[in-house]
Parts: structure tokens; C-alpha cells; sequence
């Protein structure tokens, strides 16, 4: 984009361009944009875009998404390097990580209370509390894997599968129990 932009035939358009990305980082970050896209491993190519005035234009982006995106194209290059089903697997992913953060947050506010109150709990209760919460971590874990093997399954897997209910189920009395030995270390 700047070689063009900064070249004598480009419009002022492309200059304008080239002049934001060249002295806005700042503010717009493209360089970061680069280095979190590289972590995907990807094939970074030139493509040119030329099409005439009109409704040719929003043709030319479509295709050009197309082809940035890897869905389409003579080769199909870059689309090898992509995680099959991201969607799911980042969903299943922020979901582990949300059961990581609860514990955390439940762990971290339990023994920071404990210590700042005036009563001090039983001896116990603070290895408890940090042994229930690696239960409910551990449980968490097993169940991201569980669901990882079923969004990789090339077969249909039926959603009233046993597995996933009963550690989902685990998980939550599990957490019952981390938020019982709270009320225990902090009251």
C-alpha cells in the first residue's frame, strides 16, 4: 500500500491512504494487526485489485474477500494453514476460560477476605479452598477436552452424549463445593 501511495500516478485517495498508515500507527495499530494475524501462519501475497467505475466495484471486493480469506482461488493455499471449526474450538476455549477466571476470582477474593477480617478460619479451610478449586479446574479441563474430541469427530456426535452432561454436571457441584468452603474460610 505505501509503495503505491507514494508513487507519482496514485490518486489522492491512494495517498491519503498510504499517509494514515504511514503516520497513524498510533492510533490504528497495523503493525500489531500483523504480528497477532502472523501467529495463524499466514501467507502474505500482493493482490491487485483493478475493475471499472460502478456496480463492478462491490463485485471486485466480494471476490477479493474471497480470495484474502482463503475460500477461493487457484491453489487454495491459504486456507491449508487454518484451524478446522475455530469457531467451536474458541468458543469451547473462552468457556474453559471462564470456568478458570470464576475459580480465580472466588479463590482470590476468599483468601484476601479471610485475611483482612478480623476472624481467622480453620487451619483447613484455605488447602481446601485451593484444592477445590484445582477440582473445579481439573473437571473444567477435562470437559474442554471431551467437547475438543467431539467438534473434531468426523461422525456426527448426538448432543444428549452422557459424557460431556455428567462432567458438566461434576463440574457444577464441584463449584457448589468451592463456594461452600468459601462461606467456610470466610465466615
Amino acid at each position: 500500500m505505501t509503495t503505491t501511495a507514494s508513487s507519482a500516478q496514485a490518486s489522492p485517495r491512494q495517498r491519503l491512504g498510504g499517509f494514515v498508515y504511514e503516520h497513524h500507527e498510533h492510533v490504528y495499530h497495523f503493525e500489531g494487526l500483523r504480528i497477532f494475524k502472523g501467529k495463524f501462519r499466514p501467507v502474505w501475497t500482493p493482490n491487485d485489485v483493478a475493475c471499472a467505475r460502478g456496480p463492478g466495484v462491490a463485485r471486485a471486493f466480494i471476490d477479493a474477500d474471497r480470495l484474502v480469506s482463503g475460500h477461493e482461488g487457484p491453489d487454495n493455499e491459504g486456507s491449508a494453514d487454518m484451524i478446522e471449526r475455530y469457531a467451536d474450538h474458541s468458543a469451547n476455549e473462552r468457556t474453559f476460560l471462564a470456568w478458570v477466571r470464576t475459580v480465580i476470582a472466588i479463590e482470590g477474593f476468599g483468601i484476601a477476605a479471610a485475611r483482612i477480617g478480623d476472624r481467622s478460619g480453620a487451619a483447613w479451610t484455605e488447602p481446601a479452598l485451593l484444592a477445590a478449586g484445582a477440582l473445579v479446574i481439573g473437571l473444567a479441563f477435562t470437559r474442554m477436552r471431551t467437547i475438543r474430541a467431539r467438534i473434531n469427530a468426523s461422525e456426527t456426535v448426538e448432543d444428549d452424549a452422557v459424557s460431556a452432561d455428567a462432567l458438566l454436571l461434576l463440574l457444577i457441584l464441584a463449584l457448589f463445593g468451592l463456594i461452600g468452603v468459601f462461606a467456610l474460610h470466610v465466615g
